[in-house]
């Protein structure tokens, strides 16, 4: 452990930063000492806080926060996980909801806590999703098993209804590959 002036070198004798780790692979663990048995969905585990003293030297006040917490009860050599990043939206000094989250499963959330898909987005008012190069071709894929009887296919939803959709079935027989174009009244087009 080293000192120089307010910044703290592990590792190294000249450290650049307020704390700065030096080593082949830094690693720095956080350990939590709550009983696995206690632990449900929703229990703080880990917590990184970043924060701010600008409006009151004496009020350390939460401007992002990077939290794991339990994903579901923990049990013998079962720990499931979540962890979600929290940003403080415009017009507000408080963070409430996760940004984005990754469940123990491996949903991607953004803008919802729970993500019931691969990747999940939600929000309000008009949304629009992209993809974009800046040098190339960009695209879109959507795979499923080329098995007979499997379809690729893209949703079209207004709510809880669907209102159209384009399928891709993929029928070994070259021949009885078709691509439906689907309106909402089940009508193919």
């Amino acid at each position: 452990l080293k000192t120089v002036g307010w910044l703290v070198g592990i590792g190294t004798a000249t450290p650049q930063r307020l704390l700065d780790i030096g080593a082949a692979v830094p690693s720095l663990g956080l350990s939590s000492t709550t009983a696995s048995g206690s632990i449900t969905s929703g229990t703080d585990i880990h917590k990184i806080e970043f924060g701010t003293r600008a409006d009151s030297a004496a009020v350390f006040e939460t401007v992002a926060q990077i939290k794991v917490e339990g994903d579901a009860a923990w049990g013998m050599n079962d720990h499931p996980t979540r962890m979600s990043f929290y940003t403080n939206p415009d017009g507000q000094n408080a963070i409430s909801n996760p940004a984005m989250t990754i469940k123990s499963d491996g949903n991607v959330g953004i803008g919802i806590a729970a993500p019931v898909v691969a990747l999940h987005a939600q929000g309000t008012g008009t949304r629009e999703h992209r993809f974009e190069s800046t040098d190339g071709d960009c695209s879109l894929q959507i795979s499923s098993d080329t098995d007979e009887g499997n379809s690729s296919i893209l949703s079209f939803n207004s709510a809880a209804s669907g209102r159209g959709s384009i399928v891709y079935d993929h029928d070994t027989t070259a021949a009885n590959q078709k691509m439906q174009f689907i309106v909402g009244d089940g009508a193919i087009t």
